[in-house]
């Protein structure tokens, strides 16, 4: 009777395998790496968009006011358009995103206010050392007539008064110097993000989002009135394309 014997892999059999393997995995890398941006970009959409569904049902509850610390009697001296994200201008890290949305109870995970393809190293160094919120979103400046630190009337507006497809939440530029929850129309500082593929994403009013390029961002703010009082439209923007204020 004949044993038979086992044979192993020879060397140049183990080298064909190994050759096989990494051709397959330079086919299936890339259409991997697609897949998981393309689902942190869904989910980014997402965030963005339920931010926006917040303030819309905080509106609603607050006689359509936007989240505003001093939207009562006597505006508070620290209010800002940021208190959605965070109240007053002395917040520190123990205090980042425990703005109204939170406070009231319209937002439950704070995670919700980062993009997933965000750099979170990035936010946690430019943004809690200046002690504004860690967040990859900023809401339209407009909402609140101008705001303290720009000198301006510290007063609320209503949800109604912007048109469905205004900007209500902005995707921020990863190089933004902007430290705050807020966006005024800046081009030289503040802009939208590039990182979705050349673009990003806009929440509106009505709460639908939308991909912009930073260029076709830029054009929408360039449309708004200049002066002092950017946060108001002015008759000679009348028929000029603007989704920054109210028309």
């Amino acid at each position: 009777m004949v044993k038979s014997q086992s044979r192993g892999f020879t060397l140049v059999e183990l080298l064909i395998v190994m050759a096989i393997i990494g051709i397959l995995m330079a086919i299936l890398f890339p259409t991997i790496s697609a897949v998981y941006r393309s689902a942190m970009e869904v989910q980014c959409q997402s965030r963005i968009g339920e931010l926006a569904k917040a303030v819309a049902a905080y509106c609603q509850q607050y006689d359509g006011k936007f989240p505003f610390v001093g939207y009562g009697a006597t505006p508070l001296t620290t209010a800002s358009a940021c208190d959605w994200l965070y109240v007053g201008a002395s917040v520190t890290q123990t205090t980042l995103n425990e703005g109204l949305l939170v406070k009231n109870k319209f937002v439950g995970k704070t995670d919700i206010f980062v993009c997933p393809s965000d750099d979170l190293k990035r936010i946690a160094g430019a943004k809690m050392i200046s002690g504004k919120g860690i967040t990859s979103y900023v809401i339209n400046g407009s909402i609140t007539y101008g705001d303290t630190l720009f000198g301006g009337e510290r007063k609320v507006r209503r949800h109604e008064e912007f048109e469905p497809r205004d900007f209500l939440f902005i995707e921020e530029r990863e190089t933004s110097s902007f430290d705050r929850g807020d966006m005024i129309p800046d081009t030289s500082k503040y802009t939208l993000t590039a990182r979705h593929h050349g673009g990003g994403y806009v929440a509106c009013m009505d709460g639908s989002v939308q991909w912009m390029t930073p260029s076709n961002f830029t054009t929408e703010m360039n449309a708004v009135g200049s002066g002092s009082k950017w946060y108001e439209k002015t008759s000679a923007d009348i028929n000029r394309p603007n989704r920054w204020n109210p028309g």
